[in-house]
């Protein structure tokens, strides 16, 4: 079209799997810990890419487009849905931080734990950092 081939690769980042998933974690990690430092309700309420990305809060589609595919089940606005759970509360109790894949080491919340990713000779380990 227009002079230009078009074309489409299946799998892409699988030919460069190592530098793909350095991309991924770069471009997802300050969303993720902007969720385990603020919680979900703060989070999605300051950052509008993060409420954008809500479908279903608590059993309630709060997404037009899910809700338009199932206008069956429960539906409520996002800001609703957030202000009525900032009332509830959702707020967790530990800060953590994280440098990207550069050989340190990232920390992401638990429920009760924080959990480290550590690498160790190629190898991906979960381990309890409590």
């Amino acid at each position: 079209m227009d002079g230009v081939l078009h074309y489409c690769v299946a799998n892409m980042p699988g030919a460069v799997p190592f530098t793909s998933t350095v991309a991924l974690v770069n471009a997802t990690l300050p969303y993720a810990l902007q969720l385990a430092n603020d919680g979900w309700v703060t989070a999605a309420t300051r950052n509008a890419a993060l409420r954008k990305g809500l479908n279903i809060v608590k059993g309630t589609v709060v997404h037009p487009a899910v809700h338009a595919d199932y206008p069956l089940y429960p539906y409520m606005q996002v800001e609703d849905m957030l202000q009525l759970s900032r009332i509830v509360g959702s707020t967790p109790d530990k800060r953590v931080e994280g440098r990207g894949l550069n050989g340190n080491t990232n920390s992401v919340m638990t429920d009760t734990s924080v959990m480290t990713d550590t690498d160790t000779l190629g190898k991906r380990q979960l381990t309890n950092a409590n």
